[in-house]
């Protein structure tokens, strides 16, 4: 017992020992790194890099402070141009609204991803394969809100000023051809009506869904065709709680079986 006790005392000295010897390496680093750089933003990086293990040379100091530099500039560099980017895509967004031509936040099935990410910057980054690397398909599923994790895209937050849950995109080559949203049946409805102020003309339709207790519902589906282009909006989807919005096109090539919604 009383070697188990002497044992623990020499190992906890060890650490104690290594504990300050590390403290009094990294405040000479950051004193020593403080007299090279002068200015401000370089001696505030001193205190970040100056924590080693041992005492660091002028050149590693240096060397150790340029690289974070560097990388703070790129940082803020991506962060200028991706709100250069969200700021043009804004003004798009804004032209597009006064235009009668059938989009949904200026996507349409025909549209490039490169010009969705025009719309929508980032959005090629939600695309993945799904084909397992056949035929060129891939499928983009956005998430939004609460469930967007801390990757989202501001601008598909809405649609028609109503909250949105996912839009599902899909598509060939770097094609879009198939858009479907996913939002609360409220939402849905209203999107509709929004829609059809819109665009005006357009088909409506009316059916009644029942719900496990017998309770029926009156559910809504408006559509709009323009050229190869139809749009659909539902009121009652995959479920009571959720409302679709399917934007397709005839000149689509086959993309296997439709995405299926999952109520969220």
């Amino acid at each position: 017992m009383q070697s188990y006790t002497m044992k623990t005392i020499r190992c906890a000295a060890v650490f104690l020992h290594l504990s300050l010897a590390s403290q009094l390496a990294s405040a000479a680093n950051a004193e020593q790194c403080s007299r090279i750089f002068q200015d401000k933003d370089s001696k505030e990086m001193c205190e970040a890099v100056s924590f080693s293990g041992t005492k660091l040379t002028d050149d590693e100091l240096r060397e150790k402070v340029e690289a974070v530099l560097a990388e703070i500039a790129t940082s803020k560099r991506k962060s200028a141009d991706l709100n250069a980017r969200r700021d043009a895509a804004i003004t798009k967004l804004e032209r597009e609204s006064k235009s009668t031509a059938l989009r949904l936040k200026g996507l349409y099935p025909g549209i490039t991803l490169e010009k969705a990410d025009e719309y929508h910057p980032g959005i090629a980054n939600f695309c993945r394969d799904a084909s397992a690397l056949r035929d060129s398909l891939f499928e983009c599923n956005v998430m939004t809100g609460n469930l967007a994790g801390p990757q989202s895209i501001d601008t598909l937050d809405t649609l028609a000023g109503q909250r949105v849950k996912m839009w599902a995109i899909r598509g060939k080559g770097n094609v879009i051809w198939q858009i479907l949203v996913l939002l609360p049946s409220d939402s849905a409805r209203d999107v509709g009506a929004a829609l059809a102020e819109k665009y005006k003309s357009g088909t409506i339709a009316t059916t009644t869904v029942t719900n496990r207790m017998g309770a029926k519902f009156e559910n809504v589906t408006r559509a709009w065709k323009s050229g190869d282009l139809s749009l659909v909006v539902e009121r009652y989807g995959p479920s009571l709680d959720s409302g679709t919005v399917m934007f397709t096109s005839a000149r689509a090539p086959k993309l296997k079986d439709a995405p299926k919604t999952k109520d969220l």
